[in-house]
């Protein structure tokens, strides 16, 4: 499980055995979140705070293009 960034107490995670769309996983303080890449979409989140949820979209957002990059590069 490849964590591709950290940021404000974030990770964010795409699994080597995922399905599309390009997506990724967000862990936080006490829950999880899932994110689609490209357009950014929040799939679903659980037990994530508001805040941490629109901040995780927010860098989602902000770094849509190096996520997709490495989307790529762990799914061929």
């Amino acid at each position: 499980m490849p964590v591709i960034h950290r940021e404000s107490g974030l990770r964010f995670i795409i699994y080597v055995d995922e399905h599309p769309p390009a997506h990724v996983h967000v862990e936080g303080e006490g829950g999880s979140a899932k994110i689609e890449i490209e357009p950014v979409t929040l799939i679903w989140s659980r037990n994530l705070k508001r805040r941490d949820v629109n901040r995780a979209v927010d860098i989602v957002r902000r770094n849509s293009v190096e996520f997709g990059i490495a989307w790529a590069n762990i799914h061929g």
